[in-house]
């Protein structure tokens, strides 16, 4: 581990830019007490973690996360997946924000299960990421 970089978190967020363009992100991130974090963003965020394919990707992620602890000592790993996101098919597929979210929450849960299975020691911490118009608006933590 390099002694001059150390991060507390490895942040997985989508690549949707209504997510970090206006550094709202680290403001709400914060505000969850996570202050230092290494930052991966991929389309659908932990969509790929939570299917049961495409296996190349999965061990792509998982290998970044392994990468965080050895290079930055992370000590925990926050899933994000937010609303009106493309990679599943945007708001309109669902009937309801409450039907989105908890759709979220599903997809959430199997990722975070699945990182919990290869890094047991680190905590693991999901946020559904509501979007406003053009940009973050809050996190909301799923447990």
């Amino acid at each position: 581990m390099s002694t001059h970089l150390v991060a507390q978190a490895f942040v997985l967020i989508c690549m949707d830019l209504r997510l970090h363009s206006d550094g709202r992100l680290a403001s709400l991130l914060h505000q969850e007490g996570i202050r230092t974090f290494d930052l991966k963003a991929d389309a659908g965020a932990a969509q790929v973690l939570a299917a049961a394919d495409n296996q190349p990707v999965k061990d792509w992620l998982i290998q970044n996360i392994s990468i965080s602890v050895n290079l930055h000592g992370i000590k925990e790993v926050v899933l994000i997946n937010h609303s009106d996101c493309g990679a599943y098919g945007g708001s309109e597929k669902f009937s309801s924000d409450a039907e989105e979210r908890q759709f979220h929450k599903v997809d959430l849960q199997r990722a975070a299960a699945l990182v919990h299975r290869k890094f047991p020691k680190l905590k693991v911490r999901t946020f559904f990421a509501w979007i406003d118009g053009e940009r973050i608006s809050r996190l909301e933590e799923i447990k």
